[in-house]
This record gives C-alpha cells, structure tokens and sequence, in this order.
C-alpha cells in the first residue's frame, strides 16, 4: 500500500481509538474503539449523522463501554495495540475506495482517505456494532 498520509481528524481518531482500548482494558483495536474514537471529536461530520439518525451519542458511547469493558483497570500503554481483522479490513477499504475516487497525489489521497475511512466504517461496521448496542433492548 506504501506509505499511507492521513488527516489530522484521522490521526486523532486512530490516537483516540488506541486510548480508548487502553482505557477499556482491551489489548485490540476493533470498529467500536474507531467509532469511540469518532466520538470525542469535537463537531465532526460523523456526529451530526449519527444525532440525524436519532442517536443519543452518550447512550451509544455508554453501551459500547459496558459490551467491550473488560474490566475497571485501564491497561499499561503501549507502543502499538493490534488491530483486529475488522479494522484491517475498513483501513483496506479506506485505502482502495481513496483510490478509486481517484487520489492520485499524495495531498489528495489524505482527503480521500478521510471520505473513504468514514464510509467504510459507517458502511459496515457502525451498523453492526448498533445492532449489538441495541440487541439487548429489543430482548426486552
């Protein structure tokens, strides 16, 4: 794939994902920590969609924490936490959809990658992660 050049909102994301694992005790990466990581910035775009949908963002940021806590004690940092194959695979997407959109410079791609990452994680991912925030509600 070479040398991959991301925005600053998607370095802060992958920054914010890598602390919320630490913080929940997870030695991963997975979508959720990518959607949490979402979360804490500021008037995102991702946001603004998700309260469109009719998300309450703090119930949703609630849920995914008590499905993924492994437990109350924040784990050591790390240099790196391994993503799990579900965010390999929406950083694959990203990178071929940025692609196809036709970032062909080094400038563009970043832009692109920003349109393609969120895409990618709403696209599969989000929805799979609300179905399992939410299950439990419909139990009920």
């Amino acid at each position: 794939m070479g040398t991959a050049s991301y925005s600053d909102n998607l370095k802060d994301i992958f920054s914010f994902s890598k602390e919320e694992a630490e913080r929940l005790g997870n030695n991963y990466i997975g979508p959720e920590h990518f959607l949490l990581g979402i979360i804490r910035i500021e008037n995102s775009n991702a946001k603004n969609i998700l309260n469109k949908l009719g998300i309450d963002i703090s119930e949703l940021k609630s849920s995914i924490e008590e499905k993924i806590r492994v437990s109350d004690q924040q784990i050591q940092e790390q240099k790196a936490i391994p993503l799990n194959a579900s965010s390999e695979d929406i950083l694959k997407y990203m990178m071929l959809e940025a692609r196809l959109l036709g970032a062909k410079e080094e400038e563009n791609a970043t832009n692109y990658a920003s349109v393609s990452f969120f895409s990618a994680l709403f696209t599969g991912a989000v929805f799979g992660i609300l179905g399992l925030v939410f299950s439990k509600q419909l139990m009920y």
